[in-house]
């Protein structure tokens, strides 16, 4: 019985998170779509958020993609506020999902047609498709898992009633029921899995129904560890958010407690129709109740508390690697839009250090390089933390755009990062056509300090590129002939060319992140002189702005 049980649960937690997996997976870029395009203040977000978790069936799914839109800029904090109270409300649906279906009628029936059509469709199928295949078996088995969780609880309550339990009526009793669910899950790191377990105990006769409710006040405490965990070393965006999560939380537990008796009865009035003695629909109900009270006594003061929070968890300004939590790495759209804002911003800090250089502020060039070259290694170690296997095609190929951006950031630096040199090339009298063109490339790319460039941009640095090709072509022609001449010091002469292959590396590498970050990629293997055309066709074919 207890082989059951434990088995039970197991299936249970493992169709649960490939319901998840696969429902996110079939989302894609429509839960993106949706989070920063419907949502414009808290009770949008409370109702998005909402929404969002119950198609996906995962509050922390989308309090994490949250975390990753307000990082990323997408969202605003006050926002935000509003989709973790509406996720809050959101996650209940899986009770009633277990309520409903799981007691109502034969489980079998359910769940293994889904097992083998989701095996199907994940195994024949591509794309969506096999993310919905992935979605309808984890649904038959967590089904499954909820069969055999019913017998193997059967077998082990034996002869335990509510009697051998402490009372859900006593204070006493109720802080024991309450810690009682809050450990089970932060032992199964899911309220989902507690508040199943709770619902088959008060159906198989093991606890009664105000000991239930008690049991689910703490599972909804209890869900905070995830983002008290997630807090720990994580960006400022995702510990103001994780901080919210776990306050409201607890709010809406204790007001739950002082109210138990009021909700519990009115709960059990609300499902009357359908039971004719509380049962897993009034537990249902009571979930929902006070999720959905805390979220409309709270969502009035959201401003209020986003001022407050913001005030204790301030965010460094200049932060290249602000928008890199850990905590988004494993959401494929979230993740790839954080990593894009960030490459971009690098290829801003590095035209900024070159700018620098150019002026004769060394200085400030080694500080920028210096902050460009930290932003490139940790943009490095998140995007290998990005979770391939776990992406759509769609998030798949948004990736690999953002590797290539930040391919030609690292490029780029290295084309120009010795404030040394830069200042030397400033100097040249010879180079200064370069220069002056090279420059108004630097000054349009550092305006993209917060990882967004202009639509016109791709286009103009382009053209701006195939400018510095016609002029490092000129230019190398008239040195070596000026060299062959015995006019001027060959070892200048070839530092000269070196220098001007620079600015020209340079302007090319800019054009290519543009053009990446704008959504336009240059073919595979396409040769330069391809691009260089177009762009020059762009404006008119003369090759020069």
């Amino acid at each position: 019985m207890i082989l059951e049980l434990v088995g039970g649960l197991g299936l249970f937690l493992l169709g649960l998170n490939l319901l998840v997996d696969g429902l996110r997976l079939a989302a894609g870029a429509t839960l993106r779509r949706t989070l920063t395009t419907v949502v414009r203040g808290p009770a949008s977000g409370a109702a998005v958020g909402a929404a969002t978790t119950t198609l996906v069936q995962s509050s922390s799914a989308t309090i994490v993609a949250t975390i990753g839109f307000v990082s990323a800029g997408l969202m605003t904090f006050p926002q935000s506020l509003g989709v973790v109270l509406g996720s809050n409300v959101g996650t209940t649906s899986t009770g009633w999902l277990v309520a409903t279906l799981g007691f109502k009628f034969s489980i079998k029936i359910l769940a293994l047609p889904a097992i083998a059509l989701g095996a199907a469709l994940r195994i024949g199928g591509s794309g969506r498709l096999a993310s919905l295949g992935l979605a309808i078996a984890g649904f038959g088995l967590l089904f499954a898992g909820l069969d055999l969780l019913r017998s193997g609880m059967g077998g082990v309550l034996g002869g335990l009633g509510p009697a051998d339990l402490p009372s859900g009526e006593g204070w006493h009793g109720r802080l024991v029921l309450l810690a009682a669910g809050a450990l089970l899950t932060i032992l199964f790191q899911s309220s989902s899995a507690s508040i199943a377990i709770v619902l088959v105990a008060l159906d198989g006769g093991g606890i009664d129904f105000e000991q239930a409710t008690a049991a689910v006040v703490g599972a909804n405490i209890g869900t905070t560890t995830t983002a008290a965990i997630a807090m720990l070393g994580a960006s400022p965006a995702a510990r103001r958010t994780a901080i919210a999560h776990i306050a409201f939380n607890v709010v809406v537990g204790a007001a739950a407690m002082l109210g138990l008796e009021h909700l519990a009865r009115w709960s059990a009035w609300a499902v009357s129709p359908f039971e004719s003695a509380p049962g897993p629909l009034a537990v249902a109900m009571f979930h929902t109740s006070i999720n959905l009270g805390g979220a409309l006594l709270l969502l009035p003061g959201t401003p209020l508390i986003a001022r407050l929070l913001i005030a204790i968890v301030p965010q460094p300004r200049d932060d290249l690697s602000k928008r890199l939590d850990r905590s988004v790495a494993a959401v494929g759209p979230v993740a790839n839009e954080a990593l894009r804002l960030t490459s971009v911003a690098i290829v801003a800090r590095v035209a900024a250090g070159v700018l620098a250089a150019l002026d004769g502020d060394e200085r400030m060039a080694r500080v920028r390089f210096d902050e460009a070259r930290a932003g490139l290694r940790n943009a490095a170690a998140f995007a290998a933390r990005v979770s391939a296997g776990r992406q759509s095609e769609m998030d798949q190929v948004e990736h690999l755009a953002t590797l290539h951006i930040l391919d030609h950031a690292g490029r780029l630096l290295d084309s120009l990062a010795d404030p040394e040199r830069c200042r030397l090339i400033d100097r040249s009298e010879t180079l200064s056509p370069q220069v002056r063109t090279l420059r108004r490339g630097l000054e349009r790319a550092a305006a993209w300090q917060e990882g967004r460039i202009a639509a016109q941009d791709p286009q103009t640095l382009g053209a701006l590129s195939a400018e510095l090709a016609a002029l490092r072509k000129e230019y190398r022609i008239a040195r070596l002939g000026a060299g062959a001449e015995g006019d001027g010091d060959p070892e200048a002469i070839l530092g000269d060319l070196d220098a001007s292959r620079g600015i020209d590396s340079a302007g090319y590498h800019l054009f290519r992140a543009a053009n990446w970050a704008g959504g336009h990629p240059t073919p595979r293997g396409a040769p330069r002189s391809e691009f260089v055309a177009d762009a020059t066709s762009a404006v008119g074919g003369s090759g020069r702005m």
